[in-house]
């Protein structure tokens, strides 16, 4: 049987370890993090301090994940809290909101 690519859309892994731990969007959230630092490896200005960084709003990274924004803060509390993730502030303009994301080496541990 021919499956078409319509039946996989929005399909999506995460790692069971990390939603045991801290649960699954905080999972979703990390993996989505991982691919978005996979595709910035090419790019150097997200080479910052030794570590490729993914820049995002809340908003867009629950547009891509379909993880709420609510939903989406308790989860990078969790993650930061929990020692997977770090955050921090790389914007040139002070209007810009967006924070910048990195994993810690225990999230590669736990993928």
């Amino acid at each position: 049987m021919k499956e078409s690519k319509k039946e996989f859309e929005g399909c999506g892994l995460y790692s069971v370890s990390i939603a045991k731990e801290i649960g699954p969007a905080a999972s979703i959230f990390i993996l989505h993090i991982y691919m978005q630092m996979k595709k910035n490896e090419s790019d150097s200005k997200f080479h910052i301090d030794g570590e490729i960084w993914v820049k995002s709003s809340l908003r867009q990274i629950s547009d891509m994940t379909g993880i709420t924004s609510r939903k989406l803060e308790g989860a990078i509390k969790k993650c930061l809290d929990s020692g997977l993730l770090k955050k921090d502030t790389y914007n040139k303009k002070s209007l810009d909101r967006s924070s910048w994301y990195t994993l810690m080496e225990k999230a590669y541990r736990n993928m």
